[in-house]
């Protein structure tokens, strides 16, 4: 029987989780980026540029 641990490098596993924290960190930046872009425009032109 094979142990799952050899499968996965513990530095590849350190490694993806590094990247979904990354991930989810660029992800919150864009919405609150997008979410202050929206509150400069005016909400015409908001619905201008979603239609």
């Amino acid at each position: 029987a094979m142990d799952l641990s050899d499968n996965f490098d513990p530095d590849f596993c350190k490694m993806l989780k590094l990247n979904m924290v990354i991930t989810m960190m660029m992800a919150e930046m864009m919405l609150k980026e997008k979410k202050l872009r929206i509150s400069y425009k005016s909400s015409s032109k908001v619905r201008f540029a979603r239609a």
